[in-house]
């Protein structure tokens, strides 16, 4: 195995938003623990260990943990709603096929209060948000991208200095250093999307696809999960530049 660099997920050189399948949780970027829990979920008992572990683990430096699970939607569906860890699960999504078609990915999380946003910004946020998907859908379809174009980041823009600066200014407002971004510019398992402003060649936005295989014990297959884990941009507007991640 590679040597694991400051702020990696994985134990290789790259930079994983995913994380790899260990319990319980280690530390990655951004002051986080994360793991993915190696046991399918098939039972009450099994989940009801897995809340409370996940419940009693201590921050210790940093201020977010998170787990990611493959639990039986029968144990979901007949889960206490009532019960006290609920406030854990942050995410359940579906799945199908022959293997995992009886399982949900859920996603389990916990923040310290540093972390948590205020009200305030998040009454904000919703009402930005509800304001988007609320527009006139003539309006929408006037907005003018003739100024930019969109190119998928191949293996050559990857090597490129002044592109990978361009990715550390998106990034750095959100406390990734220069090496965790190169990093991540370069693991293979990224898609990079890119949004490049035509007047002056600068990148203004980009997306990150993740893919990896997650292989659970006792399960014939993996988990072949693709997700978009990263979306920074940067807003153009006549007295500054505004920094977004989603």
């Amino acid at each position: 195995m590679g040597e694991k660099l400051n702020g990696s997920d994985i134990p290789t050189s790259f930079v994983s938003s995913i994380g790899e399948v260990v319990w319980p949780p280690k530390e990655t970027n951004n002051e986080r623990l994360k793991g993915i829990f190696p046991n399918p979920i098939n039972d009450k008992d099994s989940l009801n260990y897995l809340l409370s572990e996940l419940d009693n683990l201590p921050f210790l430096n940093h201020s977010r943990i998170t787990a990611r699970a493959l639990i039986s939607k029968k144990v979901l569906m007949n889960f206490d709603r009532q019960n006290p860890l609920c406030h854990l699960f942050e995410t359940i999504i579906p799945l199908d096929g022959e293997v995992f078609g009886n399982y949900c990915l859920v996603y389990l999380g916990k923040n310290t209060i540093q972390r948590t946003p205020p009200s305030e910004t998040t009454s904000q946020q919703y009402e930005r948000a509800a304001s988007i998907f609320n527009e006139n859908h003539e309006e929408r379809k006037n907005h003018d991208f003739i100024d930019f174009e969109i190119l998928v980041i191949d293996e050559k823009m990857r090597q490129d200095t002044q592109i990978q600066q361009m990715y550390y200014q998106l990034y750095s407002t959100f406390g990734w250093n220069e090496e965790e971004v190169v990093a991540l510019i370069n693991n293979p398992n990224n898609l990079l999307v890119a949004a490049r402003d035509l007047n002056n060649g600068r990148i203004v936005s980009s997306g990150l696809v993740e893919f990896a295989d997650i292989n659970f014990n006792g399960l014939p297959t993996p988990l072949r999960l693709a997700e978009i884990t990263e979306a920074n941009f940067k807003r153009i507007s006549r007295k500054r530049f505004i920094s977004k991640s989603f």
